[in-house]
C-alpha cells in the first residue's frame, strides 16, 4: 500500500511538473502554438534529419550532422507526431521539461525537506533553463538536461542522506551507465562532461570502503541497455562505419583550432569580462559553496561537477548556448537561498506574500522574454517582419514540388524546407561550421551533379554563375540569399503568412 501511494503521489508531482512546463513553454517556446512558423537554428537541423531517417535515408550515409542517432530519434518522433511544423517538438520538450522538473523538484526536496518549499524551487526552474541570455530554442543541450539532474540527484541521494543499500547503489549505477551513453548519442563532449561526476561517485565509494562490484555490474547494464540495440540497427543497415566518421572523427575536426591554447585561454578570459558568463559563473559557484556545506566533507561536490562542465562546454565556444549545460547548476544556489528563508516562509501571512510574489515572478519572466533577444522575440504571431515573410515564400515554391530535395550551398539549414516537407539532397545538404575539405569537396560536388530540386545559397555572382550554368533558375531572393529550381514555378499571387497558407497551398499543393 505505502508503494502505490509513492507512485500515486510521484505521478501527481510530474503531472503538476509537466503542467508547469506547458505554461511556460506554450509562452516562450518558438515550436508553441503562439508562434508563427519561422526559421530555426539548430532544432531545424535536427528536424531534417530525423525527417530524412524517417523517409528511408540512411543516418551518416545519405545525410549527417555531427550530432548522435538518439537526438535524431527525437525529432524523427516529432515529425510523426506533426510533418510540416514544429509542434510534435513542442509536446515532447512539455514531457522533457515536465521530467527535468520533477527530478529537480526531488533534489530540493532532499534538502528543504519540505514540499511546499520545494514547489517553489521549481516556480524558479524557468529562470534558470529558459534565461533568453543562454536559450533561444530546444537544442541537444536540452535533451541531456534530464540525464544531467538525474545524476546528480543519485549521486547527491547517495552523498547526502546516506543511501547505501544495496538496491540504491545498483539503480546509481545503472543510471550513471545508462546517463553515459544517452549522452554519448546525442553530443558526446556532454559524455565527458558527466564523466567527472563519474568519477567522484566512484572515488565516493571507495573512500567510504563500500563494495563496487554491484555498482560497476549495473554501470555496464546501463551502458549496454542503449548501446547494444543501436550497434545491432547499425550493423545490420551497414552505416556503423560511417557513424564512427562522421559523428566522431570528422565533429573533432570541425571543431579543431590553429591556436587551441591560445583560443581556450581567451575563453577562460571572456569568463570575466562577458556579463552573461560572469553572471553564470559567479551564481554556480556560490550556490554550489553555499549548498554544499550541507554535504559534509562532499562539500565542493557541486563546485568540481560545474567547473568540470563549464571548463568543457567553453572549449571553442562560439555560441553562448553551449553553456546550457551548465544552468542546472544554478539550481544549488535557489534551493540554499529558499532554505535561508524556510522558517520564515512557513507562516500563513508569507505563504500570502510569496504567491504574490509568484504571480509577479511569472508576469516579469513573460514579460522580460517577450522584450528582450532570443527566445520569444522573432516568431510570435503579433510580430510583423519581413523575413516571415521570405520564409513563407520560399516554402510556397518549394511545396509545388512533392518531397523536394533541397541543398544550403555553403549555408547553414534553417528550416526553409519544413512546410514543403524538404529533404536533405546531399549528404553534406547543410553547411556545417568550420566544415572540412572534404565536406566542402563532396557538397561542390553533389551541386554540379544537380541532383538537388532547389539551392539556396548566398546572393553573389559566382554562385549565379554556377547555378544557371548546370541548368538552375534563380527564383526568389532574399536576406542576401537566393533560391534557385530545376523548375519553373509559379510565384505567389499574394503575401503568404500564416493565416492563408492552408488556403493557399489547399493544405498541399500537389495532394
Amino acid at each position: 500500500m505505502n508503494i502505490l501511494r509513492r507512485h500515486r503521489d510521484s505521478l501527481q508531482v510530474w503531472t503538476v511538473c509537466c503542467l508547469w512546463a506547458l505554461l511556460i513553454l506554450f509562452f516562450v517556446s518558438p515550436d508553441s502554438y503562439t508562434h508563427d512558423m519561422f526559421y530555426r537554428w539548430d532544432s531545424a537541423w535536427f528536424f531534417t534529419c530525423g525527417k530524412a531517417w524517417v523517409e528511408g535515408l540512411r543516418p551518416y550515409i545519405d545525410f549527417a550532422d555531427s550530432k548522435g542517432p538518439v537526438l535524431w530519434l527525437i525529432h524523427a518522433v516529432a515529425y510523426l507526431l506533426s510533418p510540416y511544423n514544429y509542434l510534435g517538438l513542442f509536446w515532447l520538450s512539455v514531457v522533457l521539461y515536465g521530467i527535468i522538473f520533477y527530478i529537480d523538484y526531488k533534489i530540493a526536496n532532499l534538502f528543504l525537506h519540505d514540499s511546499r518549499l520545494s514547489w517553489l524551487v521549481v516556480l524558479f526552474l524557468p529562470l534558470v533553463y529558459f534565461n533568453p541570455w543562454y536559450h533561444f530554442e530546444i537544442s541537444a543541450e536540452d535533451w541531456c538536461q534530464p540525464i544531467i539532474s538525474l545524476v546528480v540527484y543519485r549521486i547527491v541521494k547517495l552523498i547526502y542522506t546516506q543511501e547505501h543499500t544495496p538496491k540504491a547503489l545498483c539503480v546509481t549505477g545503472f543510471i550513471l551507465g545508462f546517463g553515459l551513453i544517452w549522452t554519448l548519442l546525442i553530443k558526446f563532449s556532454l559524455t565527458v562532461m558527466l564523466g567527472v561526476t563519474k568519477c567522484y561517485c566512484l572515488y565516493y565509494l571507495v573512500r567510504e570502503s563500500m563494495n563496487i562490484a554491484k555498482p560497476l555490474l549495473f554501470f555496464f547494464l546501463g551502458l549496454l541497455s542503449l548501446s547494444l540495440p543501436m550497434a545491432a540497427y547499425m550493423q545490420w543497415t551497414g552505416v556503423f562505419e560511417a557513424f564512427i566518421t562522421e559523428y566522431f572523427v570528422n565533429t573533432l575536426q570541425t571543431v579543431s583550432s590553429a591556436n587551441p591554447l591560445g583560443d581556450y585561454v581567451h575563453e577562460w578570459f571572456r569568463t570575466f569580462a562577458d556579463a552573461y558568463y560572469m553572471t553564470l559563473f559567479t551564481l554556480c559557484i556560490l550556490g554550489g559553496y553555499l549548498l554544499g556545506k550541507k554535504m559534509g566533507k562532499d562539500r565542493y561536490f557541486f563546485i568540481i561537477a560545474f567547473l568540470g562542465f563549464y571548463a568543457l562546454a567553453i572549449h571553442h565556444n562560439i555560441h553562448r548556448h553551449y553553456v546550457n549545460c551548465c544552468l542546472f547548476f544554478l539550481i544549488p544556489f535557489i534551493i540554499y537561498m529558499v532554505s535561508v528563508r524556510q522558517q520564515v516562509l512557513l507562516g500563513a501571512y508569507q505563504r500570502v506574500r510569496m504567491l504574490s510574489g509568484v504571480c509577479v515572478l511569472a508576469f516579469t519572466v513573460l514579460v522580460n522574454w517577450t522584450y528582450t533577444e532570443g527566445f520569444v522575440v522573432p516568431n510570435l504571431f503579433f510580430v510583423n517582419q519581413q523575413d516571415r515573410t521570405d520564409y513563407y515564400t520560399v516554402a510556397y515554391y518549394m511545396s509545388q514540388v512533392q518531397q523536394p530535395t533541397l541543398l544550403y550551398y555553403r549555408y547553414a539549414e534553417r528550416g526553409y524546407g519544413t512546410l514543403a516537407g524538404a529533404l536533405p539532397a546531399s549528404k553534406y545538404w547543410s553547411t556545417q561550421t568550420d566544415p572540412t575539405k572534404e565536406m566542402l569537396d563532396t557538397q561542390d560536388k553533389d551541386a554540379l551533379s544537380g541532383k538537388a530540386d532547389f539551392v539556396i545559397t548566398y546572393a553573389t555572382a559566382d554562385n549565379e554563375q554556377l547555378f544557371t550554368g548546370i541548368g538552375y533558375h534563380p527564383l526568389y531572393e532574399f536576406s542576401g540569399l537566393v533560391l534557385y529550381s530545376k523548375h519553373i514555378l509559379n510565384p505567389p499571387t499574394t503575401t503568404i503568412n500564416i493565416s492563408n497558407w492552408d488556403v493557399l497551398l489547399k493544405r498541399r499543393v500537389f495532394d
